[in-house]
């Protein structure tokens, strides 16, 4: 009885119900499912430009890293076209103004630097892909698509090596710079 109880409080349960349908789902939950899902929360930050009347002119997505006792964002450099200003904006609201430390157009990565300190948001330790098999794996990133508060994403790989990772899964406009952890 103690390891059914064990194994019935390490899954995930999902249930809806309406007149038509009823749906009962038990999901395993893993390490890696809740380390991903809370890396890309914790880390996810929203970009918003602002042309030169100082009025914001879009918006896009990315997480916070260090490097050292360093403090960085990485986002889409396409996210940065046209801005004249970046402010980040935290999940509680807070905006920290930001500068543009390097953009390569052709790989669509920018890095930009706080120029103050996050409230809420947990940037994490950069890391590159050691594993070339990760076909199959669960992947996931947090965006700010259209003016949402913020939504969580959930892919899997289709491909991988040690340079790319080819993901299938959902996005839309302003998630481009959300990190996939």
């Amino acid at each position: 009885m103690f390891w059914f109880i064990l194994a019935f409080f390490s899954c995930q349960m999902f249930y809806y119900e309406d007149d038509t349908v009823t749906d009962f789902e038990i999901a395993k939950v893993t390490q890696s499912y809740n380390t991903g899902i809370n890396k890309a929360l914790e880390s996810s930050v929203r970009i918003d430009i602002y042309g030169p009347e100082g009025l914001r002119r879009g918006h896009g997505s990315g997480n916070a890293f260090v490097i050292g006792s360093k403090t960085f964002v990485i986002t889409a450099s396409h996210v940065l076209e046209d801005s004249d200003s970046v402010v980040i904006t935290e999940r509680n609201g807070n905006m920290i103004p930001a500068i543009t430390l390097w953009a390569n157009l052709d790989n669509d990565i920018a890095i930009l630097k706080p120029l103050g300190k996050f409230k809420i948001t947990e940037p994490r330790g950069y890391v590159n892909n050691r594993n070339p098999d990760l076909d199959g794996s669960s992947l996931y990133f947090h965006g700010y698509p259209s003016e949402s508060d913020g939504l969580l994403i959930k892919g899997f790989v289709s491909k991988s090596d040690y340079y790319r990772i080819v993901m299938q899964s959902n996005a839309w406009f302003g998630a481009s710079g959300s990190v996939v952890f």
